[in-house]
């Protein structure tokens, strides 16, 4: 399969997604206005302690930078465009904030036709912003392990991803929605080692759809 096929399989994941699901009451606090009348409008939610989510996402991975260590001078990514997805689970700790785990994964291409894949593999913690619901409005942050692959060459290091998404619940169990993370990848080999000087902290951004299920 050529980079553009896998490119659009990536893409049209979220399609698979089911999006009609039966009407249920919006979570919240159960209580309802004007329901004598027959015309019952419901608060908004309010998420509880150990309420759950399953996430995925698939989108476009955007090459920035690469940053070197001592000089932090700048260089290309050199890098093609690519896709981006991932999986994610995540539990309520309290009314607004989820604390999971991601499995995150990217594709995209030198110059010269090689193949570059990093796998990160993160704790994600998750504010909610539902003031506007059922719009609301999640803010995040991974930090884990990322593992990186160009053809035969693997490198293991870390990784911390901020990011701001965007969500609309259609009902009290499914959420769509967009989303913008950075990628933060050092590359670190150490002074002392006999690749310190491919040494480099890469940039980059991905923007995905999501589809969100509470359960």
């Amino acid at each position: 399969m050529d980079r553009r096929r896998l490119f659009f399989v990536l893409l049209i994941l979220l399609l698979l997604i089911p999006v009609y699901s039966q009407n249920s009451e919006m979570p919240g606090d159960g209580s309802v206005e004007g329901e004598e009348n027959g015309n019952a409008e419901y608060y908004r939610s309010v998420y509880e302690l150990g309420d759950q989510v399953f996430n995925i996402t698939a989108g476009l991975f955007i090459p920035l930078y690469y940053r070197r260590p001592g000089d932090f001078s700048t260089a290309p990514a050199n890098l093609s465009l690519g896709g981006t997805g991932s999986i994610e689970y995540s539990s309520f700790i309290n009314s607004n904030m989820t604390l999971g785990l991601s499995l995150k994964g990217m594709f995209a291409y030198t110059p010269n036709d090689r193949l570059l894949s990093m796998f990160p593999i993160t704790g994600k913690l998750t504010y909610y912003i539902t003031d506007s619901y059922p719009f609301e409005f999640p803010l995040y942050v991974h930090a884990g392990l990322c593992i990186s692959r160009l053809e035969s060459e693997t490198f293991y290091g870390p990784t911390i991803m901020p990011g701001a998404g965007a969500t609309w619940n259609m009902n009290s169990s499914w959420g769509f929605g967009i989303n913008a993370t950075w990628w933060w990848v050092p590359m670190w080999y150490g002074p002392s080692h006999e690749d310190t000087a491919k040494s480099r902290f890469g940039n980059f951004l991905d923007i995905s759809l999501s589809a969100t299920y509470h359960f």
